[in-house]
């Protein structure tokens, strides 16, 4: 997503939430409940799928699933409304990556392949093999 278009508030929050994802750190759903905040207050379908995404990846590292499907779905819903291919494969990932946890690896595998169709739309090779990886993992569980 290119942030380039917005405030100088939503690149900061945005900067933040990458960079503590990167590092695996707690604050970081403080935020990108901030981020959320802002995202809500703009109305901006490219930034709620973006910071929904974000918010929801954090919600999975960090224990907190009561928070983490319902916050991928509406994520969900603005990436498709935007065309944000490469968030919808991430979403899709994680919802395959959820379900498998779940103990349903064939709803699993689905999710993994719409995730893949997602990334053809964006040619992202390393989503694509993270996704391949994953997929790999469902049919050694099988």
């Amino acid at each position: 997503m290119d942030l380039s278009k917005y405030d100088s508030e939503i690149r900061s929050l945005a900067r933040g939430v990458l960079d503590a994802r990167s590092r695996n750190d707690p604050c970081g759903i403080k935020l990108c409940e901030k981020l959320l905040s802002a995202a809500q207050a703009s109305g901006d379908a490219a930034l709620l799928g973006f910071a929904y995404y974000y918010y929801a990846e954090a919600c999975f590292l960090f224990n907190r699933y009561e928070k983490f499907r319902a916050n991928l779905l509406k994520g969900m819903k603005y990436q498709q409304a935007v065309s944000a291919n490469d968030l919808m494969a991430r979403s899709y990932n994680m919802l395959a990556i959820d379900a498998m946890n779940q103990g349903s690896t064939d709803l699993g595998l689905d999710y993994f392949l719409k995730a893949l169709g997602m990334c053809e739309l964006c040619c992202d090779n390393y989503q694509a093999g993270v996704i391949h990886m994953n997929i790999a993992q469902a049919y050694i569980r099988l």
